[in-house]
Order: structure tokens, then sequence, then C-alpha cells
């Protein structure tokens, strides 16, 4: 079903004056405008080209809009007509078959969804450009300009709308105090007279407008006594009350055809009820069951136009069909789907017979036409047969409906009466929920709060508060409850006692009658309990009531009270309203206002002019047709009265108004009726911007024009000597004012600009431009900062005066510290710091913000409450200036953002005073993207957002001397060199309006658009989630993961499920992504390595693209408490489980991925690795960095502070009254403890830690002569191990993958029923003290120990008693989470001979160490240092528990001795209370062989020649385990690599191509990469960074061969059909590149750039290639691919892919074979001189080429020759020549 489009009209009014004909000529420049037809004349009114917070469409996405309006007094078809954004294309979108009636508008989307069906929500084909543009209404026959925005409008500001000058003259003709003659009829002698002017009224009663009354309900309820059936047995359920046979009535009959209310109640959502009257329009229902009390509603959305949802809901019951009584009211929640249904629920005990529902508000009120609802239940208690007999279901049972809901939340926006209050006893403490917290007011008695609730208005009717935590003298004794709707004037609501608290903590309440709703609440506490002289304190504050309308009161309308002579008495007055016109013929637009309880019919001059809910032929006791209630009557309707202007006389005239009541004993009536006219001027040829947004309404007035923001001579920046400044030249109509205090200047506060001025010390300057008719500018900031004054900056300064001394209830602290720096090097440090600050000042950038002082410090600034936040987007958000100021580089910026504090403990001032803040680059405060290399080059330079960090952990405040204010940026820096990607992070000096504030780290928020940034993507398809929230997406994706994972990882298939691929392994398209397994083992490896203690259950985001194919991506974040901060260097977090860890813990049952973590964890650790350390030279040297890359990276982070530690000491050096904390005295000293005692040993405990916890083979991995890199041709690799064999590959596969192995022998030492000895270790039995003898002597006394066979537990339930031998429930539980187990066992001589593997398999619950002959042989969730009693550092799942766990400890053989041995096992358990625990072991010994050898896996014995790009891979293998993976890419000679073909804008597919399901051109992209050089190109790491994302990392190829190309396709099924199969695909990109252009980035694995360049289709001899059919070629010899000039055409039509490029300048040759009796000669034509080679091999795909003979060529383009003999190096099976080296 659907409804007509968006016609808005004020209320009903007409939107513009009539007018008879327009003619406007064309071609006016800003504006045109051009009529078809004399009756007709529409414009586009309005539109809104930047549409930041205002509408959404119905994909609740804020598209801009334009409006478009019919002047005239005709209905207009628009049916043919177009809108378009291009002059030379009129057409770009054509209107459906809508039309516009008079004096209408219609609003369409410029979203550029092309949505035109009539009846629904309409979007153009186009967008609107912010920067100006061009907007125009085109007649049917596409040519003719109806109105235009032509040659272009000018730019456009965020929420502000542009369009035409609409004033409006208004002139009261009877207002709202007329003085009015009524009369109260008792029959019908009247008749008509009384309507005519002539009626002689002087006998009438007279009285001022409005006329009515409002009482309370008669306590006797004649009439209205609600209707109980006898009580019965008989169960009850809850079920919807209405049949669709109910008897209903409409509010109004203001319905189409087919969408009346009877589709309410029909059991159909399909259909619905529209009523276009959408303000407090419903509904009565007639119940044909008997009377029921409705105690819910079921409200179901309709199937379109969410503007239309009602948004709250008036029920009232009644049974006698006229007076009813409110039964509820309240807040429909928002419905985000269509069909979506809502449960509201009430309490009601009484039952009615008929109910009234009223919707009086909708979603979107400017926008929506009418109010509509799909379906409508309302739910009572009923007997179960009456649900038998009607076959209904039952709804399902309702929660409790008695109590009233707290309607405060924390958050919400608070202002103390007085700011009084000590550090962490604040305000907004009241209502935090935590009754532990208090809020404590200095100021004692009549102390309190305003309260404004998120909620909106509410209704309170109740408090409840909570005593706080001591001294019962300052509890509040009594309080005082007020209201107010704007904030200003309050009103009282309820005052009273407050009862006695019976304790510390506990809860007393008040209730009060009240039926108003509120937007603020003011709360005081006039006494208190300890009398005069105490403080005031409250634990907690909870405001119960509920959300939604209050009963509207008319009072305020009612001027003359007819109570005494209406109620019980009539329902009818007749009313006169005189008035005089001079001239009716200058009435333009009449119009009647009307408030009305409950109908009335008004006649102008005798005729009838409007009737609302009135009989057709009324009598003199006549009533109203319904009754209205309250929530409509106080509405304004606005009645167009203009048809009817003739009926106006000159001179006397009257409106007179029969008024009607629905009862003779309703509770309220009300008259209240205006009369005005309204001249509504249209200027079509003055457009601006208007003040406000106004569709759907009359355009306001518009600001003549834009003013440009004033410009000074002097940027920004850091100063040594005093400056003039002054503005550039002005209009001279334009004023300039400017304030120094960092206020918003205008000419209250600023100072008029009059000529140049001096500045000899720090100076923020605001100022901006002003114009009487035209918008003010934006505001100039710039900050001319003196580090002379800046170093010696006080409380007393100039800067700080505009600053208070109390930020809310915390003492203020600026300024620098005097004993750190002093005038004269008057310092505790005889100006050791004094000396060097202002340099320092100078050693890195700074960021100078500045906004209002009282947005930084007032009563709502942020830093004065910076513990507040909101669910409101912008509550605690404020604007704010930012300027980037490098004393290095000239270049900065100057961008207006948002702002607000960042962070969560360390908001509290009682942990730090010196804040962090996030920036946002957003609407409506400036740009939405800050563009500027803030990072570098290596980082992006558009930002959403960044965060200035004040490392709260990791500063001197709380780190003490320990602080380093590095540790993060650290952690993100190694977290790159991993390979991660991770935020950036720049170190500033920061400036508050020109206050020094220390030093931050400025560093990017790792969200959806960062995310989107570096991995590719768009950021609205990104989930983004930390430990707290989901700022981005949902967490829909991340549960899907750990319902998975909690499914059990320990099958290959399921791990392998997780990363999208099957069974085997390999990836599969259509399987799920969720989890890049590498990312996280390299973010767990990292906060392994850091000692990260505040990971994994805080602190930390991670994100992935819902649309994309990669798994979540894991990034560090606030990684301070570790390094020797809260951790040491033996902590060990390997156990880690939960949170953001729980897929590392689950996993870790997974032999594979323990495989990969090994592997991942020697690539790091190992040489060349980001964590490796040399083992015989760790300490760090800063002239071998190398040796220890990790401490390299500190101090390089550590360097970049050091100067700037002198600010930051000076400034913050002593908060809170402690240090002074300084560089030299504390800072370096921490620092240089960590780079010779931590960083030299932290990677060895790490890597002796991921063995513990069988994260790391005990085997060690092979060693390369040389670690990779750039090698000469013929280079020897030498590699060794100091035991087993060496298997290593050539083609980039794992060697371990292409080996099998079978077992000869196998022996097991020990099982389940093997004797055994257990003793759970206590201070009493002598465990305790028992050291490591227990686990290595074989003659250990066992007095007190526990003997028997079988597993070691207990189990509170079932699941492991069938595996428990010993049970030491009675030992363990309560008491250790440790137990010692012995199990000796006798080894024979045979089972040793050729034995070559161990294997030890386990069932642990939670975890275990065990040991052979006191050796460590393997564990499992075990710390680092066991003691008697440790406990597990993670759970081990049940599930996984009864099952062995194999661990290969054959690296522990040579430990097994010949005869008697011991396996020691600590058992640990997570926790001393846990249900359950499981240990029991088998040892198993044997030999095995290798087998299956493949030709790519060889046994290393012997130097491996390398002739050409290589990549070795290499594990040793010690009987059945092997080590971790070696990795090497060796490169030889100058790869290159170009880009050879791009088919960017392939040509339509075909009717073949689409009936396959290819119809999309972009689906037959691709791009061709070339080697042109004499080297194969590595390709691991490389993928592209911009036009579209691929990464050649896991694909087949790894090299790219001399010679060769590759192709990289959108669709490789698409691209086979055209193209054909067998061409040397990579893979599919993600993405696509642009049809207009667009720049295409490739990188290497450390981010430098292979490839650079950007094509573009503006060059004529290249346009065939966009969409034409043609791709782009690289012309012979390559070139600058950044150069038009490299490029051509293809030959053909698609483009030539996989084929070799024509012609070779670069080194591709092309030889010729012939075989000559006993010889081959080999010949060619080389273009260049130099020495060439003849290289074969016997496998084309492989790496193995070697050189057969070289020969020298002096002259290019002669032919080369190399003659080989038959029999000899013959036979070859593949062979080439390349270009050696060139000739000098």
């Amino acid at each position: 079903m659907t409804v007509g489009p968006r016609f808005m009209a004020a209320g009903g009014a007409a939107l513009l004056r009539q007018r008879s004909c327009f003619l406007f000529l064309c071609g006016l420049g800003v504006l045109g405008l051009a009529l078809c037809g004399l009756a007709q004349a529409v414009v586009i009114s309005e539109f809104m080209a930047s549409n930041a917070t205002g509408w959404m469409d119905e994909d609740g996405e804020r598209s801009d809009w334009l409006e478009v309006t019919n002047l005239s007094a005709q209905k207009v078809s628009l049916l043919g007509y177009y809108l378009s954004d291009d002059l030379e294309d009129l057409r770009q979108w054509s209107f459906p078959d809508v039309s516009l009636p008079p004096q209408s508008s219609l609003t369409i989307f410029a979203s550029g969804k092309d949505r035109s069906l009539a009846g629904r929500e309409l979007h153009a084909s186009f967008k609107l450009s912010k920067t100006g543009g061009v907007l125009a209404l085109v007649a049917p026959d596409g040519q003719s300009l109806i109105h235009a925005y032509e040659v272009a409008y000018p730019p456009q500001l965020p929420d502000v709308s542009y369009g035409l000058d609409m004033q409006v003259q208004r002139r009261e003709i009877i207002s709202g105090n007329h003085v009015a003659r009524f009369h109260l009829p008792i029959d019908d002698s009247l008749g008509e007279q009384w309507i005519l002017p002539e009626f002689d009224d002087r006998s009438w009663q007279q009285g001022v407008m409005g006329l009515g009354y409002a009482r309370e309900e008669d306590p006797s309820n004649e009439g209205n006594e609600p209707v109980v059936d006898p009580p019965s047995d008989e169960p009850m359920v809850l079920a919807d009350v209405t049949f669709p046979s109910d008897v209903l009535k409409p509010t109004s009959t203001r319905s189409p055809a087919g969408e009346g209310v009877q589709g309410l109640i029909d059991n159909n959502a399909d259909t619905k009820y529209l009523n276009f009257d959408k303000l407090n329009t419903g509904f009565t229902v007639q119940l044909s069951r008997s009377a029921v009390a409705v105690v819910g509603l079921i409200l179901t959305s309709a199937n379109d136009a969410p503007d239309r949802d009602p948004t709250a809901f008036v029920l009232s019951g009644s049974n006698d069909g006229e007076r009813f009584r409110e039964v509820a009211r309240g807040i429909i929640p928002r419905f985000d789907n269509r069909f979506q249904s809502h449960q509201l629920d009430f309490p009601n005990d009484t039952p009615y017979r008929t109910y009234r529902l009223t919707f009086p508000s909708v979603r979107d009120p400017g926008v929506a036409v009418a109010m509509q609802i799909a379906e409508v239940e309302m739910l009572g208690w009923v007997p179960v047969s009456s649900l038998l007999e009607s076959g209904e279901d039952p709804i399902a049972p309702v929660i409790d409906l008695g109590a009233l809901e707290d309607i405060s939340q924390p958050g919400d926006r608070m202002i103390p009466t007085t700011n009084n209050s000590p550090v962490g006893e604040e305000v907004w403490l009241a209502i935090d929920d935590i009754p532990q917290t208090k809020y404590l007011n200095f100021d004692g008695a009549g102390s309190g709060f305003i309260l404004e609730p998120q909620a909106g208005e509410t209704v309170i009717q109740g408090l409840r508060l909570t005593s706080a935590n001591d001294v019962p003298g300052r509890d509040p004794a009594s309080y005082r409850l007020e209201g107010s709707s704007e904030g200003q004037d309050f009103e009282i609501i309820a005052s009273g006692e407050v009862p006695s608290f019976e304790g510390r903590l506990s809860d007393v309440e008040v209730s009060f009658v009240n039926q108003r709703a509120y937007r603020f609440y003011r709360l005081v506490f006039p006494t208190l309990r300890g009398g005069a002289g105490q403080l005031m304190q409250i634990g907690d504050v909870a405001f119960l009531g509920r959300v939604g309308l209050g009963v509207p009161d008319t009072r305020k309308l009612i001027r003359s009270d007819l109570e005494s002579v209406m109620v019980g008495q009539h329902t009818s007055v007749f009313v006169r309203l005189p008035f005089e016109v001079e001239d009716p013929s200058q009435i333009k637009g009449l119009l009647m206002s009307a408030r009305y309880d409950d109908g009335f019919i008004a006649y102008l001059n005798g005729v009838e002019v409007a009737r609302y809910n009135a009989p057709q032929n009324p009598r003199f006791d006549a009533t109203a047709l319904l009754e209205r209630g309250l929530e409509s009557a106080v509405v304004e309707e606005l009645i167009d009265l203009q048809s009817y202007a003739h009926l106006v006389r000159q001179g006397a005239n009257v409106l007179a108004v029969h008024a009607l009541n629905n009862a003779l004993k309703s509770p309220s009536f009300l008259c209240w009726l205006e009369l005005r006219d309204e001249d509504r001027e249209v200027s079509p040829t003055q457009a601006g911007y208007l003040i406000e947004p106004s569709p759907g309404k009359i355009n306001g007035a518009t600001w003549k024009g834009l003013l440009p923001a004033p410009q000074t001579d002097a940027a920004s920046g850091f100063f040594s000597e005093d400056l003039e400044v002054a503005f550039a030249p002005k209009d001279p109509e334009t004023s300039i004012y400017f304030t120094t205090d960092g206020r918003r200047p205008d000419p209250l506060i600023g100072t008029l600009y009059q000529g140049p001025f001096t500045i000899g010390k720090t100076t923020i300057l605001r100022a901006v431009t002003l114009r009487e008719g035209w918008r003010p500018s934006t505001v100039t900031t710039r900050s001319f900062l003196f580090p002379r004054d800046i170093a010696t900056q006080s409380v007393s300064s100039e800067i700080m005066k505009p600053f208070p001394d109390r930020w809310g209830g915390q003492p203020a602290d600026y300024g620098m510290d005097p004993r750190v720096v002093a005038p004269n090097r008057q310092d505790a440090y005889r100006g050791r710091y004094a000396d060097s600050i202002q340099e320092d000042l100078l050693a890195i950038p700074s960021l100078s913000l500045v906004m209002d002082p009282e947005d930084w410090f007032g009563g709502q600034g942020i830093y004065a409450n910076p513990t507040a936040r909101s669910s409101a987007w912008d509550a605690w958000e404020r604007a704010v200036s930012v300027e980037w100021l490098d004393p290095d580089r000239a270049e900065g910026f100057q961008i207006d953002a948002g702002i607000k504090i960042q962070g969560g403990a360390f908001r509290n001032f009682g942990l730090t005073l010196k804040k962090s803040f996030r920036l946002m680059f957003k609407d409506p405060y400036g740009p939405t993207k800050l563009e500027f290399p803030v990072f570098g080059e290596s980082a992006t330079d558009r930002f959403d957002n960044l965060v200035l960090r004040a490392n709260g952990n990791d500063a001197w405040p709380y780190a003490g001397g320990s602080a380093l204010y590095v540790r993060d940026a650290f952690a993100m820096e190694t977290a790159r060199a991993m390979g991660m990607m991770a935020p950036h992070t720049r170190f500033v000096h920061l400036y508050l309006n020109g206050a020094y504030w220390g030093l931050y780290n400025l560093v990017e928020r790792p969200d959806a658009a960062f995310s989107s940034t570096y991995h590719g993507g768009d950021k609205d398809d990104w989930d983004a989630l930390n430990q707290d929230s989901v700022p981005d997406g949902t967490r829909e994706a991340w549960n899907r993961l750990l319902s998975l994972l909690n499914q059990g990882m320990a099958d290959d298939a399921s791990f392998f499920r997780i990363q999208g691929r099957d069974a085997l392994g390999h990836r599969d398209p259509e399987m799920e992504n969720l989890l890049d397994v590498e990312n996280l083992i390299d973010y767990c490896l990292l906060n392994f390595f850091i000692g990260n203690r505040d990971w994994p259950g805080r602190n930390h985001w991670y994100g992935r693209d819902r649309t994309g194919s990669q798994g979540f991506q894991f990034y560090p974040w606030d990684s301070e408490t570790a390094m020797g901060l809260g951790s040491d260097l033996q902590t060990n977090i390997t156990g880690a489980s939960g949170s953001v860890a729980a897929p590392y813990a689950a996993l870790r049952a997974n032999a594979l991925f323990r495989q990969w973590f090994g592997d991942r964890a020697h690539q790091h650790f190992s040489p060349g690795g980001a964590l490796y350390v040399h083992p015989d030279l760790s300490q760090w040297l800063p002239a071998t960095p190398e040796n220890n890359p990790a401490a390299a990276r500190f101090a390089r982070l550590a360097s970049q502070v050091e100067s700037a530690m002198v600010g930051e000491s000076a400034r913050w050096g002593d908060q809170k009254g402690s240090g002074p904390f300084t560089r030299d005295e504390h800072w370096l000293k921490e620092r240089d403890r960590l780079l010779a005692g931590y960083f030299p040993g932290r990677s060895a405990v790490v890597l002796e830690q991921l063995r513990e916890a069988g994260l790391y083979p005990q085997i060690d991995a092979p060693t390369l002569g040389h670690p990779g890199g750039f090698v000469e041709r013929g280079f020897e690799l030498s590699m060794q191990v100091p035991e087993g064999s060496l298997y290593y590959t050539l083609d980039g596969s794992d060697p371990r993958s292409k080996l099998e192995g079978v077992e000869l022998a196998r022996t097991r030492l020990v099982d389940s029923q093997t004797p055994r000895w257990v003793l759970i270790p206590s201070t009493q039995n002598g465990g305790s003290a028992l050291g490591e003898r227990w686990k290595e002597s074989l003659s250990l006394p066992l007095d007190g120990w526990q003997s028997g066979r079988g597993g070691v537990g207990y189990d509170t339930a079932e699941t492991y008693q069938a595996l428990i031998g010993m049970d030491v429930s009675q030992a363990m539980p309560g008491q250790n989470r440790s137990a010692y187990i012995r199990i000796p066992f006798e080894t024979k001589a045979a089972s040793l001979k050729q034995a070559n593997f161990l294997q030890l398999r386990m069932r642990y619950d939670d975890g275990f160490a065990a040991f052979l002959n006191g050796i460590p042989l393997a564990s499992a969730n075990a710390p680092g240092n066991l003691i008697w009693n440790s406990f597990a550092s993670g759970a081990h799942d049940d599930a996984q528990a009864i099952l062995f766990e194999t661990f290969d400890v054959s690296g522990s053989l040579e430990h097994l001795r010949e005869g008697a041995n011991l396996l020691a096992i600590h058992g640990l358990n997570v926790s001393s209370t846990s249900s359950d625990f499981l240990i029991d072991a088998e040892l198993v010994v044997g030999q095995r062989e290798v087998i299956g050898e493949e030709p790519t896996a060889h046994l290393y014995q012997s130097p491996i020649v390398l002739s050409d790009a290589t990549t070795i891979k290499a594990r040793t293998l010690v009987g059945a385990q092997w080590s971790a993976l070696t990795t090497a890419t060796f490169v030889m000679g100058e790869p290159q690599l170009q880009v050879s073909e791009l088919h960017y804008h392939p040509a339509a597919p075909g009717a073949d191509e689409i009936a396959a399901g290819f119809d999309d051109a972009d689906d037959f992209e691709f791009i061709e990469l070339f080697n042109p050089g004499g080297v194969s190109f590595p390709l691991i790491g490389v993928h592209f960074v911009d036009g579209v994302r691929f990464d050649f990392t896991e694909k087949a190829t790894e090299f790219l061969a001399p010679g060769q190309t590759l192709l990289v396709v959108s669709h490789q099924g698409a691209f086979e059909m055209r193209y054909g199969e067998g061409l040397p695909v990579a893979g599919e990109y993600e993405g696509n590149f642009s049809n207009s252009g667009e720049r295409v980035i490739l990188e290497d694995a450390q981010g430098k750039v292979v490839l650079d360049f950007a094509y573009e289709d503006q060059l004529p001899e290249l346009q065939a290639a966009d969409g034409g059919g043609f791709s782009l070629v690289a012309l012979q010899g390559g070139g600058d691919p950044r150069q038009p000039t490299t490029w051509t055409l293809s030959d053909a039509e698609g483009g030539s892919p996989g084929k070799r490029p024509s012609g070779d300048a670069s080194g591709l040759l092309r030889p010729t074979l012939s075989i000559d009796q006993d010889k081959v000669l080999i010949e060619c034509q080389v273009p260049l001189n130099g020495d060439y080679g003849l290289f074969a091999s016997q496998d084309l795909g492989g790496m193995q080429w070697d050189m057969v003979l070289s020969r020298r060529q002096v002259a290019s383009l002669d032919s080369l020759q190399f003659e080989i003999e038959l029999g000899g190096t013959f036979p070859m099976r593949f062979f080439q020549i390349r270009k050696v080296s060139m000739l000098p």
C-alpha cells in the first residue's frame, strides 16, 4: 500500500500568496524563472547541500534535499518535469506522476539513489555540491528552464539551507485577547439570525478570548463507573482484546481510500491506518466483548515513510462512550524497521468498554504529511475459554506494571547550585547509580542541582534517595522539587520531609501527585539532619516517573471561565467576534487559528467557512461528535480562509462561532480563535542563505550573502620579538571585531578593529567580519606564542585571567612550577632547565586549541566536568579551533573541529588533573576531514578524528618516577614493525587558549574510519569494537566468531572454518572469514613481549569489514601498564583468556594454531625480526641497533621527547602536590633502566614462556649463514642446526607439508594404570618446603602421599567421574590449587634403541607442568614461576579436558634413561573453589621414518648456490617434532616491476555474459603487471594500498620471473568468460578502478612504494579507454607511469591481457633455436650493450635457474649467439636469456 508524496503545508494553511499570473525572464544570473502556462508558477524554493545533522531519509541517511513549491492557485502535474544539476544534461532526473496542489510544496532528496515511484519518498539521481553548482527545474520538453539556480549557486554551509526570500507580513484581525459576545441558547428561537453581521448582540454576555473551563473530574463519576464482570476461577491469559469486527471511529475522516481506521485491528500488518491530520490523531474502539482492563499495547509500524511513525500515545477509557478517563500515556520507542512491533506495558486496574487511543506526535513532523500505523493490539487479561472460542493465541506474560522507572541516567546534564564540592564528590555522582560514590556540597543546607534528562520531557511522581557512606548529620531532612520547560523559570512540583534513613547506603522514597511534563528539574535540600552548619551529602538520587507527555493544561488559554454556566446545563455556546476592515481588497492571505474542545462551526458574515467535529444540522443543544481530548485541544490549527476573503466587507464584520462540547458533564471546554491576514511576498529573483531551514513551511528571512573570514598579515607561530598585526584590507561596509581571550567575537564582547596593533606576548587572536543583513563570517583564529613568557606562565599571567580558580569542585592548576623553571635561574636546579626550556618548547610540533573559556572551565565546560558523558552525540562536545605549529617547517594548518574529553578512569580528577582529548573533524564544526600529513609519509594524510593522549598510567601523577610517557607509542610502533597495522603517533606540546598544557601523544583512533583507510573498504561497512562499546557497526560478527570458538577448535576443519577456508585449508570466497589468525598471533606476541597488565580485559580495539574478505584485525591501544610499569622482566601473560583474547585461548587447543604461533614467534624473535636480540651482544648500544631492534625503537621514541620532558616537568611534575618530577632526576633513569635491564633479556624470557605454554617448539630452528636480502649471483647459502635433520624448500612451500612420517616402533612407558603418588602440598604436610626435590629424586620419602592408579582429580558433576581413579576432593577444594603427582616407570634398552620421538599425552583441567627426571618436559596454562600453591593461568574447557592432547617432546629424548625414570606433574586448577579438577598422563617413545620426500623438499647436506631471487623455508626435524619455520628471501640484481596494461572501464557486457550473471561492466576490469628486468621480482608482501585492494602474500606466485606477466582481475569468472582460461591470474582484487581516474599505489612488505601512478580520462587520445572497450597499455620501454605520455590504447577492444608487451626497450629478449648436427644454436637480437646469460631449468614454475653460458654484447641490435653441444649440457627442458649487467 502506498501514500502520496510529501506535500508540505503549515498546519493546513496555504503556503504562499495566490497570484493569477507570473512572468519572469530567464537568464537573470544567479536565478532565472520561466513559466509554462499563465496560471503555473513552480519554483525550487529551497535546498540544502550539506545536511549534517538534519533530516534523515527512509534509509536513515542524512541526504541533501530540495523543495519544489507551487506558487499558483492551481494544481500542477509534475509528470515529465526534470531536475538537473548540469546545464549540459537537463534531463538528469524526471518526476513521476505526482501533482502539486496549489500553494504547497514537495520535498525531493538529492541523494543520488534515483527513486521515482509515485507515492513513495522521491530521490533524485544526483547529489548536490556543497562547494557550489547548478540546480534547475526543467519543463517536459527537456530544454526550457522553469526555474534555475544557474551559473553557480554559492558554496553551502553545514545545516544551512539556501532558497528564495519569502517575507511574511502579518496583520492581526481578531487577536487572542479579542473581546467576544457569547450566548448560551435554551432553544432554537434565534435560528440563523445570530450569525449575520447586523444581528443585535448587545444583550449577550461579554468575555475575552478564550472561552471555556477546565475542572477536576466529577468524583461521583456518574455514568462512567467501571463495569466489572463477576469473579471467575477460570485461568486468565494476556491477549489482544480487540476483534476486527469491533466498532471503530477515527478522530477525523482525513484518510485516503483503503487506508482508513478499519486497517488498524484487522490482524493484517500489510494494511494500515493513515490520517492526514498528522498530530493528535487516533481512534475510538468499542469492544465487542465485555469491559476489559487494558494493560498494554502492541504497535506495529507501517510499510514505509518512517517519518510518519507515531512517537507518543495517550490511551483513555470510558464506559458510556462520552466521558473518558486517561489510562496511560508515554513515549513510543523508535521503530528501526518496517513492520516492527513494540510492546508498551502500563498499570491499569479499571476495565472499560470503550477506549480512545491518540498519537500526539510523529517522528519527523517537518517531513511527514500524515500519521500512520499498521496494527494496534490492546492487551488485557481474559479467560482462556474466550480465546479458545475465538481461536486467538495468548500473549506472553508481561513485566511488573506497578513500578516507575528512574528517568535519570549517568551522563545527563547537571548544574550544581554552587561549585563547592571536593574532587571525587562532584554533582554528577548523585545520578551515577553507584551508592558508594556521593555528591557533597560544602555550602550545606539549600544545596542541590539542576537536572536535564537525556530522555527529554518527563513526568516525575517520586524520588528515591540513597544515603551517603558516613556522617548521618549531612543527610537531607527535606526536599523541594521544581520543574521548568525552558530551564529558566521553575515552578514547584512537590516539597516535604525526607524520611529518616535506616542506615548508611540505605534508601527512602517520597511520592507526590504530578501530571505535568518538564524538560528541566531543580532539586534542593533546604534542611539537613544535623541542622545548620553541616555539609550536605547524598549517595544517589533516582527521579521516578515516566518518559513522555504530561496532561495538557488549557487553563492558561482560558480568560473567560464558563464552568458555572455550562457544566450540567449546556453543550453549545454561540459566540460572535466583531471586527473592522478598512480595505478588504488588501487582504492577501486570510487565516483562522483555532484551539478548541470539542468542536465548532464558523461563519463569516453569515456564510459557513469551517466545520470541525460538528453535526450536520446543529440545534441549540447540539454536541460535538467526539470528545477531542486536551492533548489535541491545545494544538493550534491553521485554517486557510483566503477563498472566503471576498466575504469580508469594508467596515463592520463578524466571525460567528457555534462552539460545541461533547457532554453536559464534560470536564473541559475551550473555544479560542484568531483571525489574521498574512501577506507572503515571494521574490524569485532574490535568493540567499535562510536563517532557519524551513522545508514544508514558508521560507523565512535570508542572508544577503556570506562574508569572508578576516585575514591577518601575520601567520600563527612562535615569536621571539614583538610583531605588528594587521587585517587585510576590507570592504568599507564591513566591520571586524576581535577578542584575545578565546571567546567568539561579536559587537558586545569584541573590540572593533581600527588599524594595526602590536603583539609582544602570547596572544590568542580571534576575529569575525560583520555586515548588516549578511551572514557573519567564520571566526579566524591565530595563535601567537612567545616562548619567553610561556616559560614563566603562572596563574597571574595575562593569558590565564579568563580562567576560573576552580574546575567544578576541583581547585584549578595553571602555569609552570617555579621550582623547575624560574626567572633569573632562581629555581631549585640553578637554571639547568630554565636555560633550555625556550628551546625545549620548540623541540617538537605544537597544537594550539582555542575556544571560549566557558566551554573549557565553566559550569558546563568539558574540562570542569571531565567525567560527564552522554548518549547524545553532542552533549559534551564543544567547537574548537585547532592549529598545528611546527618550528621545523613553515607549513601548518588551522581547522575548526569538535572536541570532547577522552578516556575512562583517568577522567577523574582524583587520578590526574591533565586530561586527554578527542578531536573530531565533522559537520557542523568544520571540514569533515583533516587533510595534513600529521604522521609523515608512512601514514594517511586524511583524518576523521585524532586523539590527544595524556598517557595517564605512564605519567608522573600515577606512575611516579617510573613514568616514561612513551610506552603506548612504543607498542604501536612495534606493532607496525611486526607487520601489523596500528595507530600512528606523534608527540606534541599542547596549548589551551595560549596556556601551556604539557606533552601529549597525538594518535590515530582505530575506529571504522581508521580501518577503512589502512585496510580498504567503506568505513560504513566496518565494525569497530573496544572493551566498553561498539563505536561503529555491531558485535554480530564477533558474536558469531565466539559462538564458533565455543564449539571447539581442536580439529583443523574448525580452525579453517573461522578463516573462511574449506576443510583442506583453501580459501573459499563463499565462506565467511571471521579471523585473521596471523594478525591475532602477532597481536598476542606484542602484548606478551611488553607484559601488558591492562590486557586482555581492557584497552583494546578490533575491527572487521562486513563486506570484505578479511577477518578481524586487532590494534594495540593504551598499552601503558607494561614494560616495567606494573610488570617486570619475568611477567608472563601467555595464559590470557576472555575478552579480546578469547580467540587465542580457544585456539590453543589446535595443534596447527600452535605451529603457526611458533612460526610467527620465530619470525619476530629471529635475526631481522622486530623482537630479535643478539644472543651474545644483547646489551643496547646505539652504534649497533641491529643487535636489539626493540631497544633501538624504544631509544628512538625516547629521544623524540627527551627535550620536551622539560616542559612537561615544569607544567605537571608537581601535580597534586607531588614532586617535582624532572627529566634528569627521574625520566632519564627510568629510560636507562629499561635499556639496560628490560630489553636485553625480555625476548629470551618470552620465548621460554612460549615454550612452556606449548606455543614454541623445544627443537631449535635452523640458522642461516645470511639473513636474506640482496646478494650476488652465485652466492652460497649455508644453514645449520644443533641436532636433527634440516629440510628446506625453494618454492615457497612449507617443508613440513611436503614430508610424511611412518611409525616403525612404539612403546607406552606410562598410561592411566601406571602406579602413581599424589600430594596436595600445604604448610602442614611439608609440601610447601619440598622445592624441586619431588620432581627429581627417585628416593624421595613418600610419607603422607596418596598412592593409586588412574586419573587424579574430583568433580561435583558426572563429567570426569569415569576418568578419576585417585579422588582428591577431600584435600584440594578450598585449600590449594596445586597437586604434586609422581609417576615412576622403567625404560628398557630395546625401547631406547633407535628411538627418535617422544610424546606426552595429557588430559588436564585446567593446567599442568610436566618434568622428566627433573627436566621441564611440557606445560599448558602454567605460570612462569611455579610454586607450591600456584594456579592455572587459564581455564581448559571440560569438553577438551576429557580428551588426550598430544605434546611432541622429542627434544627431551636425551633425558630418558635406561632403567628407572620419574615423570613428575605439577597439576594446576584455576581456582580453589573450582567445581572440578583432572590430571592424567601417557608417555610414549618410538621410532619414526620420514618418507614421501617430494622434489621441492630437500634434505640439507651442503651450501645452496643462489642464482635468482629465491625464498628459503627451512625446518629442523628431530624424531617426530618439527622446529619453527625459518624463512628468508634473497634478491639479486635490480628487480623491476611495471604496470603493462590497465582496463579500468570495460565495455558493457554482451547478452551471453549477462545471461551468465555478469551484468556489470566492472566485473571485466583487470590490471596487468610485467617484469621487464633480468631477475625475478619478489611478490611476497606486495600489496595495493590505493585504487583497489589486493595482497600477493598468500598467492601461488611468490616471484614474477623476468619477462613474465601477471594479472589481477575484478571477477575471475567474468574475466575467463571474456578472455578464456589459462591466463596467469593471481586472484581477484576488492573494489573497482574509478571510471573517472584515480591514483594507484603498490607497496612492498616494508611499506616502500613499488609503483605509484594516476590515470585519468581527460586526454582526448585516451578517452576510448573510458567505456569504449579499449584498455590502457604501457608504451614500449616503459617510462614514468605518472605521465600520460607513457600510455596508449590497446590495439583491439578488450585489450590483450597476459600477452607480453610489444617491442622491448627494457630487456625482454625473444630467442630462436636451431639444431645443427651435434650442436644447438640459440640466438636473438639484443637492444642494449652488456653481459647476457643463458639460463636453464628443469622446472618452469621453480626458482632454480642455472647459468649455462654468458656472452658480452658491445653493439646493440646485433645477433647474440650461444652454442651448446648435444649430450653435454643438453637436454635442457627450459631456458631463458637475460641481461646480467650493463657495460660501463
